[in-house]
């Protein structure tokens, strides 16, 4: 039996993360929240089809289903079950996980 149990994939959905963890990293040289990823994935014309999509087909509001979605790319890597684990930093900030991308080696 599949982990997920929602109307999305973690496959389709994870790189949109990772996307917008680097943009919003871009913007603010920071480590970005689990909140900030969320409300970023809500700006995101791709992840918001997926995410209205969920809405329509399971009665969540949409800010609950970006945070799922957040949710799970952190329980992945927490279970170093995920690609993305090596790509990122990632601390604990206001009792959430926040993340950057991981500092390239130097050659």
């Amino acid at each position: 039996m599949a982990a997920q149990n929602t109307s999305w994939k973690h496959d389709e959905v994870f790189p949109l993360v990772a996307h917008v963890i680097a943009a919003e990293f871009q913007q603010h040289q920071r480590f970005i929240t689990s909140r900030e990823i969320a409300s970023a994935l809500l700006r995101d014309a791709e992840a918001r089809r997926i995410i209205d999509g969920v809405v329509q087909q399971r009665g969540s509001t949409p800010e609950r289903t970006a945070i799922n979605m957040v949710a799970w790319f952190s329980q992945r890597i927490t279970a170093q079950q995920s690609e993305w684990q090596s790509k990122f930093e990632r601390t604990r900030i206001d009792n959430q996980y926040a993340y950057q991308p991981a500092a390239m080696p130097t050659t």
